[in-house]
């Protein structure tokens, strides 16, 4: 197993402290250690010059003795920097400290992992969609690149607010990053980036209750590798626990490797989950890759179908709170003149299928604007604008409407 991290030790603790209020490579300032792990420590930064904020992961002295933990160090840098998507954080600069070392300048994110929120419980269907959505929009990048990042989970993905947008995602972490031969042979400050260390066949990496059973199993991966750990991440979002459970790593692997998919309505009695939803989720989870979204691209397909981006291409916001519901709803009514609608939330989109009654708010935003409202052949509510025929098809249950409109 790779990446099973563990605590600092009491030496590498005082060395981390050590660097604070000093200045790496003559231009970063380090001020807060932000955190602090097995393998490094990673430091709230300014560059001296232009005064600009930003992070700087650096390798415990006690790493530089273990070629592996360099080399993950560096193809971290390689890929990072490789990887042009805003919903990936950047590397900007790589190199060595005064003392021999190594650092790693990465974008500065004010925000929150994934796995802090989670402990909250399951989150908002609207939301987990909005969160995965984006997390596919940056595989569809790698996955063009021929980067398998082996190591998707709650840990490494961030939350951040971006002009405004809540919940924008950074996705963090190469350091187990499957990549090209082509960028492995291309070294780097280390000299020590080869396929040998990058890239070995037979062995284990990533986290055991996010990995694909043909990862546990060492086997070549691919981009389908990662779509499983989205599936994973995508499941505990709605679900609130992760689909597997283990006492032991073994075990954990082996459910993951033959044990049946649960059921939404059985692993939480609690949480509703359309279904629609549920069997994007249980396709990520095949455990045959074949049987899996065959690229990331046509995952974030299906999921423009569950919840279509805005005109501008960005994710729909997550709609309110299931709080701000009303306990009943009554039955469609005639609407006032055809205009055009504000761009409503998630919940009140043109065909995307809502598991709970609609907000009083946007029931009346939808009265005044001319959209419609009616229950489709499974029993939940569609919104949608009046067409000229006032006919059309649901775009997520596929089943047929006809507009309930008085004529």
């Amino acid at each position: 197993m790779q990446n099973q991290e563990t605590p600092a030790t009491a030496v590498d603790q005082n060395v981390a402290n050590q660097l604070i209020g000093t200045v790496i490579a003559d231009r970063y300032k380090v001020g807060t250690l932000i955190g602090i792990g097995s393998m490094g420590a990673v430091y709230l930064v300014h560059h001296v010059a232009i005064r600009k904020r930003t992070a700087v992961k650096v390798l415990h002295p006690s790493m530089l003795g273990v070629p592996e933990m360099v080399s993950r160090f560096e193809r971290e840098a390689m890929t990072a920097a490789h990887i042009d998507h805003p919903n990936v954080a950047a590397a900007h600069d790589y190199g060595r400290t005064g003392d021999g070392g190594y650092f790693l300048v990465l974008d500065y994110i004010d925000g929150q992992e994934l796995r802090d929120v989670l402990k909250n419980g399951p989150l908002p269907v609207a939301r987990a969609l909005h969160i995965a959505r984006q997390i596919t929009s940056a595989l569809c990048l790698t996955h063009d690149l021929n980067i398998v990042h082996r190591d998707l989970k709650p840990e490494n993905i961030m939350l951040t607010r971006r002009d405004g947008q809540p919940d924008f995602v950074k996705i963090l972490d190469f350091g187990l990053a499957k990549v090209p031969v082509e960028l492995q042979m291309q070294g780097g400050a280390s000299g020590v980036a080869s396929p040998q260390f990058l890239t070995k066949v037979g062995s284990l990496y990533g986290t055991p209750g996010y990995m694909a059973p043909e990862q546990a199993l060492s086997e070549a991966v691919d981009s389908r590798c990662d779509l499983y750990s989205l599936g994973s991440i995508l499941y505990e979002m709605l679900c609130g626990r992760p689909p597997f459970d283990g006492n032991t790593v073994l075990e954990l692997l082996d459910n993951h490797l033959q044990t049946p998919l649960p059921l939404f309505r059985k692993r939480a009695p609690g949480v509703s989950v359309p279904e629609p939803v549920e069997a994007v989720v249980r396709r990520l989870l095949a455990k045959r890759p074949e049987e899996r979204y065959k690229n990331p691209q046509e995952l974030l397909r299906a999921l423009d179908e569950l919840a279509p981006p805005d005109p501008a291409g960005q994710p729909v916001p997550p709609p309110p709170t299931p709080s701000t519901a009303p306990a009943t709803r009554p039955p469609a009514e005639p609407l006032g003149p055809e205009s055009t609608p504000p761009t409503l939330p998630l919940a009140a989109r043109k065909g995307t299928v809502v598991a709970q009654p609609l907000p009083v708010a946007l029931e009346a935003a939808a009265r005044s604007t001319g959209a419609l409202t009616t229950r489709c052949s499974r029993g939940s509510w569609c919104w949608w604008r009046r067409t000229s025929s006032n006919t059309g098809r649901c775009r997520v249950m596929r089943r047929g409407w006809v507009c309930r409109r008085s004529a």
